[in-house]
């Protein structure tokens, strides 16, 4: 899957990165190991390594200017199929009031002249992110998720203009909030 987003980032004439996430996800396992020894690996694992990311995203926009775009749908956030920290980080929900059927049209919509957004964000089956066995069968699932523990993060976010960081004030937190 790592190609069909570097493919949307190049599309798009956005940067990619990817930054691993294992060494932090393992650090993570360690330090609950006593408190989740002998129980299965579910959601919370799942969930963890979503805040990962985020935080991860996060750090990088408060850092560089970035402007990290929320990923969650309407049809996602209506049922709560959201990481709180995680996939619902970011300084703008782009497409929290459309629905998710909507979400595939608007793809078509751009890609009706070119291919902007690979074919393969439309079709690809959802799954969990650390269960490759399990593909979810929900009308409500992300539809771009790994496969296997996620080793790795990746970055599409919007640069924060110069000017408009001049504007911005720092929060009690130290984060960066409108004035």
């Amino acid at each position: 899957m790592s190609r069909t987003r570097r493919e949307l980032a190049r599309n798009l004439g956005v940067r990619f990165l990817e930054i691993p996430i294992s060494e932090v996800f393992t650090a993570y396992l360690n330090t609950l190991t006593p408190f989740f020894e002998g129980r299965a690996l579910d959601v919370a694992e799942e969930n963890i390594q979503s805040r990962i990311r985020g935080n991860t995203l996060m750090a990088l926009s408060n850092k560089l200017g970035y402007l990290v775009l929320t990923t969650g749908n309407k049809s996602e956030l209506a049922v709560g199929y959201c990481t709180l920290y995680g996939d619902m980080s970011g300084g703008l929900a782009v497409i929290a009031d459309v629905p998710k059927t909507m979400v595939y049209e608007l793809a078509r919509y751009v890609n009706r002249e070119r291919e902007i957004i690979p074919q393969a964000c439309l079709t690809k089956p959802p799954s969990q992110s650390f269960v490759p066995t399990r593909p979810i069968r929900t009308p409500y699932r992300p539809t771009i998720s790994s496969t296997g523990f996620s080793s790795s993060t990746s970055m599409m976010a919007v640069h924060w203009p110069r000017s408009l960081r001049g504007a911005m004030t720092r929060g009690p937190s130290g984060g960066c909030c409108a004035p």
